[in-house]
């Protein structure tokens, strides 16, 4: 086997060249120009996520050091073929390592080029069988090989593309995308997630029939070229697969986050399919881009319809994962929002982490909205109970809201003391008394509201707030705002104005105000939990 052959059987396989310190030899240097996935590393700075197939290990004088060194290297991923190099290829620890690890051959540090050169040669059978199978013509035609390498995928796309250039054959992609998977890779390391991996290939090769074309185009996209099918026969198709790939767990713990997709190749230039597969692998696709009904896609919670069953399948990823969730309350008009973690999963809710502002904030309010990174909508809890030493919550009855919870643009107080306000429009005028107050919005308690006469209005508010700063030690207030929104309830109704833009110093009056009430809620909050 000559070197070319070697880095083009190779192209997609990973090789390092390692070594102590300092790098002796430069006969790589030939294969490190044309090869994508080859890296030359100091053997102190390999780090978690490297990965090898091939390892060319520099060993100097073979020590019993530097061999247990090199064998924390075979222990985090053993490698498919394996070359060491050293001053002394006849030292016995060497050998017996040689032996022991199976590694492929013992050679002589030399820096002649020749080595290489003839490396390949002797070793053709050893390295040959390491190496992707070639896919011949008719094995491809008959169906045969379930995997095609990337470069062969491509080739074979190429052609049925130019095949079809009206769109007649009627080519689709379906694409699998393991979303998670470089949080999976650091959560089990490279050595666990390459057998995951082949066992998942392996699952995803049963679903090729005699008319796809099936690659693994990198470490987590998957693609199948489908011909002559119809494209609503290829959604149920993504539907299927992704349905039964989705409780691929790992090890029973830890579920891939796989997002499939289905695409309909009009007509599509090879350049353009294969943009459309990048973009899917950087998340970047979009099915505004197509026609209609040519463009399919699943998250890896759209095909489960039961709410508490999503819900559950959230919390077991974020427990597994050990993925941060967010915990969201309302103390008082101030929100009050800290990172948290699931705990436990119980038989109707679980138990989280707290930290002792957002466990008050939970205890007052009995209730309580997780909000989660990897889905869209919000989830609104009953707690059950808080234990502020242990800085966990115990939560029921989990539901998700049709909006979100915090939606709204700015932070909100209540006022520590009632605080009436007057709206006046013209002639009207109506008393009240303020609810909570944000530097965009306030909102207002009314014993009545004529609601067809004011709603959109423009109107003035006039209120006071305290303020230190100033002689008297209160700041009056006359503004400007809108009414947008109004709930009339038994005892009355509750009014939501929209601030426009506040005149100099009324902006800094209500600034000094927010800034002032945050800190005295928060300290209130630290005091309060101090007592428990």
């Amino acid at each position: 086997m000559l070197i070319e052959e070697f880095i083009e059987k190779s192209r997609n396989m990973y090789i390092y060249h390692v070594f102590f310190d300092e790098k002796k030899l430069n006969i790589f240097d030939k294969i490190a120009l044309k090869h994508k996935n080859f890296y030359s590393k100091n053997i102190y700075e390999i780090g978690e996520n490297d990965y090898w197939d091939f390892l060319f290990v520099e060993a100097d004088d073979a020590s019993k050091e530097k061999l247990k060194t090199i064998l924390g290297l075979f222990q985090k991923h053993k490698p498919l073929c394996s070359y060491i190099f050293a001053e002394n290829t006849d030292n016995i620890f060497l050998l017996k390592f040689a032996l022991h690890f199976g590694i492929s051959d013992v050679l002589p540090i030399n820096k002649k080029e020749h080595l290489l050169a003839t490396l390949f040669p002797k070793n053709a059978n050893k390295i040959d069988e390491k190496l992707p199978k070639e896919v011949s013509v008719q094995e491809i035609k008959d169906g045969k090989f379930p995997i095609l390498d990337t470069f062969d995928f491509i080739e074979i796309l190429k052609d049925k593309l130019a095949q079809d250039v009206f769109g007649s054959q009627k080519l689709s992609l379906i694409t699998i995308d393991i979303e998670n998977f470089e949080k999976l890779n650091k959560a089990y390391g490279p050595e666990k997630i390459y057998d995951w991996l082949k066992n998942f290939t392996k699952r995803l090769e049963t679903f090729k029939n005699s008319t796809n074309f099936f690659t693994r185009w990198n470490s987590k996209l998957f693609v199948f070229l489908c011909e002559d099918i119809e494209f609503e026969e290829i959604k149920e198709q993504t539907q299927y697969i992704h349905q039964e790939l989705i409780e691929s767990d790992i090890n029973g713990l830890i579920a891939p986050v796989i997002t499939s997709y289905s695409i309909l190749l009009d007509g599509q230039d090879l350049n353009t399919t294969i943009q459309i597969i990048e973009k899917i692998d950087a998340k970047r696709i979009d099915g505004n881009n197509f026609k209609k009904n040519h463009f399919f896609a699943i998250s890896y919670l759209d095909n489960i319809t039961d709410e508490n069953e999503k819900i559950l399948h959230l919390l077991k990823n974020s427990f597994s994962n050990k993925s941060p969730i967010k915990l969201l309350n309302i103390y008082k008009g101030l929100c009050i929002n800290t990172n948290s973690e699931v705990l436990k999963i119980t038989n109707n809710g679980c138990v989280v982490k707290c930290e002792t502002l957002q466990g008050y904030s939970m205890q007052i309010e009995g209730e309580t909205v997780l909000q989660t990174l990897n889905y869209k909508k919000d989830i609104k809890a009953t707690v059950v109970h808080v234990d502020i030493k242990k800085s966990l919550a115990i939560l029921s009855n989990l539901k998700f809201l049709s909006a979100s919870a915090n939606n709204r643009q700015h932070t909100r107080v209540q006022t520590n003391i009632r605080t009436p306000i007057l709206i006046k429009h013209q002639r009207t005028s109506l008393q009240g008394e303020i609810i909570d107050i944000s530097i965009n919005s306030i909102a207002i308690k009314l014993s009545f509201f004529p609601k067809e006469h004011l709603l959109g209005s423009l109107v003035k508010l006039y209120f006071s707030l305290p303020d230190d700063s100033i002689e008297e030690g209160v700041a009056t207030m006359e503004i400007d705002v809108i009414i947008t929104h109004v709930l009339n309830f038994n005892e009355g109704a509750k009014v939501v104005t929209m601030l426009q833009k506040l005149e100099k110093p009324y902006d800094e009056y209500l600034l000094r105000y927010m800034y002032s009430r945050q800190k005295e809620l928060i300290l209130e909050v630290k005091k309060a939990t101090k007592i428990l």
